[in-house]
């Protein structure tokens, strides 16, 4: 079944660009276009590529949906290479002309041609953007906002509770989707997968999995199709990367930013339905080493909000306040599931496998040196953190380092230039790096020379950052200079 134009191809403008990416690269977008570009296999040399129009500023990217054939040029008839582009692939647009998209990749496979723009997803540009190249160069591939979201699935007749409220409807949230596996239970596409994997199709009317992912991950939401059986299915995107369809029942939509956990002294549990429903049954309730945790500083684990339900109700004397969450594991109960939860304070060893946590560490040269290019990092580090957005599972900090405060000082323990910018934390918001690229770097050097105390800062690192003791920990080191010395094997 072929997917309509109007189904795929939703250029749309967001509101605000940021105008320091783009100005230097307009002037070269808004030269010659390439309307008479040729290719004759459909596969770029570099001097190729060299020839097109830089895109970036605009964005510059396509998502294919389709096998996707290749054409020499852009003409009424068009003669096609022998290459064609598998689905979910990620291009970048150069110049768009009439229903012809030129594009390349300059991944393994350098695709580079024409291609219908019926066969991708294009890229969203902001409204200012799109008036000052004049609609012809594509923007980036974005997730959906929340009032897209809620407004694409009125528009097919499958309109949530959720999107009935006004203020989930306007939301400028992305759209995200936490993967579970509790509506699939039992369904035919998971019988030979293992309990923590879900199916992944490469076309929305696909029968057939791609590959799998895990449950337990929060991705972001980027389209909505009818599947081979009139079901929803969402195209996921990690970061920028598509990940593929998956069914609509394989998770939850998490509609906000909001998060909550069990506080120390309460003795609320969570149930299985609304409070009062005859379905309620609990499936988990405060972890019974909370004091301990609290007293010990470690992560509490946080449980996503799908839905907020705490002002009361007029006309049900009944209500009682609640949030509706998305809790990691599924209840079992005979013939249940494999991975679930319990009310104790031990969660069962598959669980941890699934999670899968990690502390990663960005350990960064803080010195003068480091200056210019300093918020090119931060932006990086940054852009790499929020690809984990509600997973409280992963987190990340940074610690920033510059030299030793005594030239007569300078072995692996003396003391020096070390701080933490941001501590190790979930991130679960978003904008947990925003002020990164503001910190202030350490400017003056009391050794006057370029090598820093790196292998001391990575030992420090090490030794006193506060990682979780069952957790993999991962430092990766930004720096323009190395030690002035290689460390002692002791």
């Amino acid at each position: 079944m072929r997917t309509k134009t109007d189904q795929w191809r939703r250029v749309i403008g967001v509101a605000g660009f940021t105008a320091t990416l783009t100005l230097a690269s307009l002037a070269h977008a808004q030269g010659t276009p390439p309307q008479d570009f040729y290719i004759e296999e459909g596969l770029c040399s570099i001097q190729q590529l060299d020839s097109l129009p830089d895109p970036q500023g605009t964005g510059g990217a396509v998502l294919t949906v389709a096998d996707t054939q290749i054409f020499q040029t852009r003409g009424g008839n068009p003669i096609p290479t022998p290459t064609k582009v598998p689905p979910l692939t990620r291009l970048t647009c150069h110049f768009e002309a009439g229903d012809k998209v030129l594009v390349s990749s300059t991944g393994e496979t350098p695709y580079c041609g024409w291609i219908d723009g019926d066969d991708v997803l294009a890229g969203k540009m902001s409204a200012t953007l799109r008036t000052i190249v004049g609609g012809e160069y594509c923007g980036d591939i974005l997730p959906m906002r929340v009032s897209e979201f809620c407004s694409r699935l009125k528009d097919m007749g499958e309109e949530t509770a959720e999107c009935k409220d006004a203020s989930i409807a306007r939301s400028v949230f992305d759209a995200k989707f936490i993967v579970d596996n509790t509506g699939l239970s039992g369904d035919a596409s998971v019988r030979d997968l293992s309990p923590v994997e879900i199916p992944v199709y490469a076309l929305p009317d696909d029968r057939e999995r791609s590959g799998t992912i895990n449950i337990f991950n929060v991705l972001l939401i980027r389209e909505i199709a009818r599947g081979p059986d009139g079901q929803l299915r969402y195209l996921l995107l990690s970061g920028e990367q598509p990940i593929g369809w998956v069914d609509a029942q394989a998770g939850q939509v998490w509609y906000s930013r909001l998060t909550t956990f069990f506080k120390t002294g309460g003795d609320g549990q969570v149930l299985s339905d609304f409070p009062h429903s005859p379905y309620a049954k609990p499936i988990a309730g405060v972890p019974g080493n909370l004091d301990r945790v609290a007293t010990e500083g470690p992560e509490f684990q946080r449980y996503p909000v799908l839905q907020d339900n705490r002002q009361a109700s007029s006309d049900n004397n009944n209500f009682l306040p609640n949030l509706r969450v998305a809790f990691i594991g599924a209840y079992c109960d005979s013939g249940g599931a494999g991975v679930c939860s319990r009310i104790d304070d031990t969660p069962p060893p598959e669980v941890f496998d699934a999670l899968n946590k990690t502390d990663v560490l960005f350990l960064i040269d803080g010195t003068k040196s480091m200056r210019s290019y300093f918020d090119i990092v931060s932006r990086a580090v940054r852009g790499l953190a929020r690809d984990y957005v509600g997973n409280a599972s992963f987190r990340f900090g940074v610690a920033m380092y510059g030299d030793y405060l005594s030239p007569s000082a300078t072995r692996l323990r003396d003391p020096m230039q070390f701080r933490y910018p941001i501590a190790l934390q979930p991130i679960l918001r978003g904008d947990e790096f925003a002020e990164l690229s503001g910190v202030d770097l350490y400017i003056e050097d009391a050794l006057k020379d370029k090598p820093e105390a790196s292998n001391a800062a990575l030992l420090r690192a090490a030794e006193e950052t506060d990682w979780r003791s069952d957790a993999p920990k991962w430092i990766i080191h930004i720096a323009d200079h190395g030690d002035r010395q290689p460390p002692a094997p002791s």
